[in-house]
């Protein structure tokens, strides 16, 4: 049997992952602590940018950073093929 990801609601891997995200992901709170300290201490912005979609960063992001996840960064980018235009680019700027 070949790999199948599926769909987010499909496949063999996100139903697994939505089940117990805690099998699949490390929790490392530092990470967290640091992205604020940079913001804070530096006023460096700090941005996500990922090729996943919304849903799918939202369940990770909230199990690692909790709820609160977006605050964590000053843009959030999400890069995807989709079948109007072969690259699409979202951005939510939190300033």
């Amino acid at each position: 049997m070949g790999f199948n990801f599926g769909t987010w609601t499909g496949g063999y891997y996100f139903p697994d992952l939505r089940a117990d995200v805690s099998k699949f992901i490390e929790l490392r709170p530092s990470v967290k602590e640091y992205l604020s300290k940079v913001r804070k201490d530096t006023s460096t912005k700090v941005f996500l940018l990922t090729n996943s979609g919304f849903d799918y960063t939202n369940l990770l992001l909230n199990y690692a950073f909790g709820t609160d996840w977006q605050d964590s960064f000053d843009v959030l980018s999400f890069l995807f093929m989709s079948e109007l235009s072969p690259l699409v680019l979202i951005s939510l700027v939190n300033l």
